[in-house]
C-alpha cells in the first residue's frame, strides 16, 4: 500500500516538473493558456476574436506563434499538447 501511495506521489510530482518545465521553456502565459482553452472548445479565430475583443488576425498570430514555441505544426496539437500536459 505504501509503494502504491509513494508511485502516485511520485508521477504527479514528474507530471508537475514536466508541466512547469514545457511551460517555462515556452514562455506560456495565462492568456496563451485562455486563448488554448477557446480554441479547444472548437471556436474558430472570428468567433475567439469577438470574445476577446481583437482582431481575428491578432487570434492567428498568437496561435501560430504559440505553435511555433510548442513546437507543433497547427492549432490542434497545440491544444492536444496541452491537454497531454494538464494545462489546459
Amino acid at each position: 500500500m505504501l509503494a502504491r501511495v509513494l508511485a502516485m506521489e511520485l508521477g504527479d510530482w514528474t507530471q508537475r516538473q514536466i508541466r512547469s518545465e514545457l511551460m517555462s521553456r515556452a514562455r506560456i502565459k495565462p492568456d496563451d493558456l485562455h486563448l488554448l482553452q477557446l480554441a479547444q472548445q472548437d471556436l474558430h479565430s472570428k468567433s475567439i476574436a469577438a470574445r476577446l475583443q481583437i482582431a481575428s488576425t491578432t487570434v492567428d498570430c498568437r496561435l501560430n506563434r504559440l505553435c511555433h514555441r510548442l513546437g507543433v505544426a497547427n492549432r490542434r496539437s497545440a491544444i492536444r499538447l496541452a491537454e497531454i500536459y494538464g494545462l489546459i
